[in-house]
This record gives structure tokens, C-alpha cells and sequence, in this order.
């Protein structure tokens, strides 16, 4: 089965493929589908496009039950059978139009991101900006919801499938049996760092040396923040670094191990507008600037309220939303309502939920405890620190585009120092939030660019390293059979051969015998 990353990520890699000779439907998603190359009007191919993705991530069964349709509103009629039709868009449904002047659903495409100004951003085969339905290219197109009929939602299975539960704690959090907690399943503390005086939590060490003992990982630390403006932000960010800094021999890890979340939900905060990107945007820089990784936490209803507005004007990437999917108690093994997963109402990728602030632990402590799971590596990797190598037969290009903009830094907002051409070679050295690391202060948009190697993971559990070799930081798990594209290769002091590869927005080295 594949997750939504799996098949973004594959349709990610044919943009800019076109028909040869234009006009003729003459293209490779047709040739897979029909086992042989085909050209005329009866050959549209929007639908076909996407049966292919399905079929190269070997999720066929999520397309049209296993089955094969070249026609939109037999497709369309598959979902809505199936109880897999919805009226608003979540990031990896099919989306189906009706143009002003068509009597039937006549196009389809893949919602890569939901944006906050009501359009979608797909990935659609066979179009064009002249010819919404018959352009003959895969292309990523930013389009308003006029025309659209409704979604048909695929049975992705979840990035991570084995529901990776991690605690919040604080100075409410006293008592706590770490070695319980650690038997019953929980695998990751996230400990607030400091209070509204901007004074150490009073139960900071405590947490931190508890989970330690019992072999809890404790690298993720939180604010709750009542900055309402951009100086506030500043001050608080710094005294979080400066806690840290203090505590650094305790909390055993570098800030670049470790990744800061600002909890953004006070009345303070309420009502601000377009500031309150302005302030999370400040104490993120802060926060990078010293190195840590950072994320936002906050409830669903303030996120839809406050933040979305406002969302394209902010630079972090990593969320982790609070909803509650019942009112009473939780066990620590209780199946989860996916429903109420925050991913499904606010359209962007989520790295954790919080689920419940009502988990029971007898075990562990006599009160209840804020309880999330998360889906994806946390911290962040220092893609500044993995070393330029030679590729070893693996060539990494710039694409999709004819002219790609170098920045000094891994955002928009930096400023463009080179522009390279479509078909350059570059040696990428590392990945930063969507951004290719391929020189000193240099990056690109990770969209433009792709490899000639890809492969899957072969053992169950692989660690991914900051650099090649056993012995050098691990940053991070791969699971058996993700996905992954091999970006450069080296060799480690003992001779074995390691490679550079990404998954979704992770970036690390892994020992080659375990990628096929």
C-alpha cells in the first residue's frame, strides 16, 4: 500500500512530461496502459496519468479497485459507490471537473496542497494553460473550486502506521514512573522549556532525567507563547535558547538534535491578522539561528480561525494541531477516531496530533496526560553538516523548469545569487524544509530537481544518519519498503558504500545493501 507522500512524490517526478509529437496523445502513460504506443482523439490521457502513478507505487487497488478506466465518470462513479466522495479537498484526493461548457466530468488530477485562498494546487496530466482538458503535459496547476464536481478520496495508509505516541509534559506533570510510561508504549517526552516569566520550568530537569533513565527520547521541548508582537517573540525565542544553553549538559543533545515547538493559542495572540504570521515567523528565526528545529503547535479551531488566513505569509512547515476526538478518558492503546484527524479540515500535512488531554496511565501517574501521535522525524536534520561527494553513477538534474533561481538560503526570501538551466547536473548535499543544500549557501526547490535513481528499504527498521558511517548521528527511522530517492553516494572510512537519499521533506545517509 502507499501513503499520500508515496504517490505525490512519484507524480512530483513527471511534470513537465509531454506528449511526442504534441497534439498526438501519443505519450508514455498511454503506452504502459494500453502495452503499446497509441496516438489519435479517442486516447485522452488525464485519467490515465494518474492509473499510472498509482501503478508505479504498486497501489493500483486504491485507484479503481484494481481495475483500469480510461474514462472520468466511470472513475468518478467508483468513489462515489464506494463512499469515497467528498465536497471539500484534503492533499492527495482526486479531484473531479466539469468545465462551463461540458455535460459531463470530463478531467481529473491529484490535489498536491489545499491553499488558504480557497484555490488547489494539482498535478494533472494531459494539459495545458491553453487547454484545461487536452494540453498534452503533466503540469502543476493553481486552480479555483468553481468547476469542481467533488473528490474522490483513495484509502492511503498512513505515513506511519504503527501510531508513534509521544507525552507532553510540564510542572502539572509530577510523580511520573518514566520506566512505566516507557513500558506502556510511549516512545517520545516533549517537555515545556519555560514559563510565562521566562524562568526554567520548575520540572524541566526532572523530566528530562527521568526519560533519560527509563530510555524515553526527550529531544523535543515546547513554549507556551503569550507574544503579541514581534519583539515579544524575539525575547521569548531567546530566552528559550538560553535555557537551553544552561541545561545543555543535562539534556545531553545539541540544538541541532533537538527541535523547539511554539504554542500558539493565548487569548494574547487572538485577532492580531497578518501580525501573528509576522511573530511566529520572528521567533522562528530566531529559534533556526541557533540552530534547533522549530514547529508550531496549536489547536484545530485557532489554526482555521487565525492562522490560515495567513498561512502562505508563513514560513514553518511543521505543525502539530490539537483535536480531541472524545470527551472521556483514553487509554493508551485505544484505537484512534480518524475522522477527527486535524489533516482531514485544515488540507495541509500535519507531523503530529494531539489527540486527547485525558490519557490514563494508573501505572504512571494518578492524573491524566496530554497524549499526541505523531508521523514523521521530528527533529531536524542539519543538512549544512552532510559533506559534498562524488555520485558514483548517480545523477541528480535540475527540471521542470528552463530557468531555477539559487538562493542564499533554503526559502523564497532569500536572495537569488545564480540561476542554472534546465538539464544541469548538481551534487546535492542535503535537504532543509522543501530545499536542496548543493554548495555553500546555495539551495534550490527540491521541485525542480530529480534523480535517475530511486529504490526501496529492505530491512524493517533503517537508522538515517547525519553523515555516512554507523558511527555518525542517527536523525531519523526509514520503514520497510518506503520509498526513497537516491541523491549522491560515498564511501565511509571502512570502504562501505552509503547513500544519500529523501523521503518527504527527510533527508539522510543509510547504508546502500539496505536500498533496492
Amino acid at each position: 500500500m502507499a501513503n499520500v507522500n508515496d504517490i505525490i512524490s512519484m507524480a512530483r517526478k513527471y511534470i513537465g512530461t509531454k506528449e511526442s509529437p504534441m497534439n498526438s496523445n501519443n505519450v508514455v502513460f498511454n503506452t504502459d496502459y494500453y502495452g503499446k504506443a497509441v496516438n489519435g482523439d479517442n486516447y485522452s490521457w488525464c485519467a490515465v496519468f494518474i492509473w499510472d502513478i498509482f501503478r508505479m507505487c504498486k497501489a493500483s487497488d486504491l485507484f479503481f479497485g484494481g481495475q483500469k478506466t480510461a474514462y472520468t465518470p466511470t472513475l468518478a462513479k467508483y468513489y462515489q459507490d464506494n463512499k469515497q466522495w467528498y465536497s471539500t479537498p484534503v492533499v492527495g484526493d482526486i479531484v473531479f471537473y466539469k468545465w462551463k461548457t461540458s455535460t459531463r466530468i470530463c478531467h481529473v488530477g491529484i490535489v498536491e496542497k489545499v491553499n488558504s485562498d480557497g484555490t488547489i494546487t494539482t498535478i494533472e496530466g494531459n494539459t495545458s494553460v491553453g487547454n484545461d482538458s487536452n494540453g498534452g503535459e503533466v503540469m502543476e496547476r493553481v486552480r479555483p473550486t468553481t468547476y469542481v464536481v467533488g473528490y474522490g478520496r483513495p484509502k492511503y495508509t498512513k505515513e506511519n502506521n504503527d501510531m508513534i505516541k509521544m507525552i507532553d509534559v510540564s510542572a502539572y506533570n509530577k510523580g511520573l514512573n518514566y520506566k512505566a510510561l516507557k513500558s506502556a508504549g510511549v516512545n517520545y517526552l516533549i517537555a515545556k522549556i519555560i514559563r510565562k516569566d521566562l524562568t526554567v520550568d520548575k520540572m524541566f530537569t526532572t523530566h528530562l532525567k527521568g526519560s533519560k533513565g527509563a530510555g524515553i527520547t526527550c529531544k523535543y521541548f515546547y513554549n507556551y507563547s503569550y507574544a503579541n508582537t514581534v519583539d515579544k517573540a524575539k525575547t521569548d525565542a531567546q530566552s528559550v535558547v538560553d535555557i537551553f544553553k544552561e541545561n545543555k549538559d543535562t539534556v545531553g543533545l545539541d540544538a541541532s538534535q533537538c527541535t523547539i515547538w511554539m504554542d500558539v493559542e493565548d487569548n494574547v495572540m487572538k485577532n492580531l491578522g497578518s501580525k501573528l504570521a509576522d511573530i511566529i515567523n520572528a521567533y522562528e528565526t530566531v529559534i533556526k539561528s541557533a540552530g534547533f528545529g522549530f514547529g508550531v503547535y496549536t489547536g484545530q479551531s485557532f489554526f482555521m480561525s487565525y492562522i490560515k488566513p495567513y498561512i502562505n505569509n508563513i514560513n514553518c512547515n511543521k505543525w502539530w494541531i490539537a483535536r480531541y476526538y472524545k470527551n472521556g478518558t483514553v487509554a493508551i492503546n485505544d484505537t484512534v477516531d480518524e475522522n477527527y484527524n486535524p489533516t482531514n479540515t485544515i488540507g495541509i500535512k500535519i507531523y503530529a496530533w494531539q489527540y486527547s488531554s485525558k490519557l490514563i496511565i494508573p501505572s504512571v501517574s494518578s492524573g491524566v496526560l496530554d497524549c499526541s501521535q505523531y508521523y514523521g522525524q521530528l527533529s531536524k536534520a542539519n543538512a549544512t553538516n552532510v559533506t559534498p561527494s562524488g555520485n558514483s553513477g548517480i545523477k541528480t538534474i535540475v527540471a521542470n523548469a528552463d530557468k531555477v533561481n539559487v538562493r542564499s538560503g533554503n526559502g523564497t526570501n532569500f536572495p537569488v545569487v545564480e540561476m542554472l538551466s534546465k538539464g544541469t547536473e548538481v551534487k546535492i548535499q542535503g535537504l532543509l524544509n522543501g530545499w536542496y543544500l548543493i554548495g555553500t549557501n546555495k539551495w534550490i526547490s527540491s521541485k525542480y530537481v530529480v534523480s535517475n535513481k530511486t529504490g526501496k528499504v529492505t530491512a524493517n527498521t533503517l537508522n538515517l544518519r547525519l553523515d555516512a558511517g554507523i558511527d555518525k548521528q542517527d536523525i531519523g527511522d526509514l520503514k520497510l519498503n518506503d520509498s526513497v530517492v537516491v541523491l549522491n553516494s560515498k564511501n565511509d572510512t571502512s570502504g562501505t558504500l552509503w547513500y544519500l537519499v529523501s523521503i518527504d521533506d527527510k533527508c539522510g545517509w543509510v547504508s546502500s545493501k539496505y536500498i533496492k
